[in-house]
């Protein structure tokens, strides 16, 4: 604080004394109170205090990650060894597709086929035993080729192996289904055995697969009469005749060996005469007399 004083021995020019301003001492601060004192004391505490939970969580949280291992300690230093590369291993190569029934190896096929030709110079000479046993050595070989089931089968009929015959002919068709002839000779088979309906199914078969196929017609013609059937054995006898005209030789010599009845002549009289072919009628009756002449009574 400045005090304004009069100083008598300094004059201003004009004569009048000088005013002097002289600093005053300051003035003596009041003590803080006891509650403030307090009040700091304990704010200085809070922190200390928060200073040290701070240190002790963060210590907790420290020891309880997993403590790294002490790395091992360094060998002496040694001249590095190269070891070979490594060798990755190529994919396995894609799988050979799948062959389609009925085919084998070529290789297979060749063995296979040395031991089926030798079996059809023994078909030729008769010789069918050792046949089936060619085939048996190239089946071995190439187990599914149908057309060696079915000439082992065709071996088989051949030595009245009926049973056989049927059971490797229907291997062959269930390998080779387009094979007409397999169900041709296991109609002739049924046809043997008087197994007359499932006969004529396979010359019908046979028939679709091979359209003009003379002797099945001719067979499903007999298989027909044995079943009743005369308008169709006519109409399977005339188109085997169309395709073949020795079939009229052929059925005569059926006739002969009396494997169609008087009676089959008879009905397939009657057949035609109901269609109005009276002179093929005429024919046929004749015919059933002279297989029966107790007919005519």
């Amino acid at each position: 604080m400045s005090v304004l004083l009069a100083s008598a021995s300094t004059t201003h020019p004009n004569g009048s004394p000088l005013l002097l301003a002289v600093d005053s001492p300051p003035a003596a601060q009041p003590s803080p109170s006891l509650p403030a004192q307090w009040f700091w004391g304990l704010l200085a505490i809070g922190f200390v205090l928060a200073g040290w939970l701070a240190y002790r969580v963060v210590a907790r949280a420290l020891s309880a990650r997993p403590v790294a291992p002490a790395p091992p300690p360094r060998a002496a230093a040694q001249t590095p060894t190269v070891s070979p590369p490594t060798t990755i291993p190529l994919p396995a190569p894609p799988s050979p597709p799948a062959r389609p029934a009925g085919s084998a190896p070529v290789s297979s096929l060749g063995k296979a086929d040395i031991h089926r030709q030798r079996a059809n110079q023994r078909l030729k000479k008769g010789d069918y035993q050792d046949a089936i046993q060619d085939l048996d050595q190239a089946l071995a070989l190439a187990p599914d080729q149908g057309v060696l089931y079915f000439e082992r089968g065709l071996a088989y009929r051949r030595l009245h192996d009926y049973s056989r015959a049927i059971e490797d002919l229907t291997q062959a068709i269930r390998l080779a289904p387009d094979l007409a002839e397999a169900y041709y000779n296991r109609g002739l088979i049924r046809f043997k055995v008087k197994d007359y309906r499932r006969a004529v199914d396979d010359f019908s078969y046979a028939l679709q697969l091979k359209p003009e196929f003379a002797e099945a017609y001719f067979n499903r013609n007999l298989a027909r009469r044995k079943l009743g059937n005369y308008e169709g054995a006519l109409a399977d006898y005339q188109a085997a005749l169309k395709l073949n005209p020795n079939y009229a030789y052929i059925h005569k010599e059926v006739t002969s060996r009396a494997e169609v009845t008087a009676d089959d002549f008879y009905e397939r009289g009657l057949v035609k005469a109901e269609k109005g072919n009276y002179a093929a009628a005429l024919e046929e009756f004749d015919q059933a007399l002279r297989m029966n002449p107790e007919l005519a009574m």
